[in-house]
């Protein structure tokens, strides 16, 4: 699994640590699909949240940062001579 994350890394995705796994799934949940261990719910909850503060993370990052004005040297108070020494 540790070698899949350069991969990850590579091709620009992020990855998260927290895992949410059943082993023997058939005895994990009840008949009506409910989870019988309660450590499971911890789990996800974790693993959700870290998902979460990810996904708001990465989705600030993506909105471009404001459009600045530039201001020139005239306005400034000075010249627009390339080789004027201030």
């Amino acid at each position: 699994m540790e070698q899949l994350r350069v991969v990850m890394a590579e091709v620009n995705t992020t990855t998260i640590r927290n895992t949410v796994s059943f082993h023997d799934a058939w005895s994990r949940f009840d008949e009506d699909g409910a989870c019988k261990d309660p450590a499971a719910g911890t789990a996800a909850k974790a693993l959700l949240d870290q998902l979460a503060r990810w996904g708001h993370a990465l989705r600030d990052a993506k909105v471009p940062p404001p459009l600045r004005r530039l201001t020139t040297d005239r306005e400034k108070g000075g010249t627009m001579d390339p080789h004027a020494r201030s």
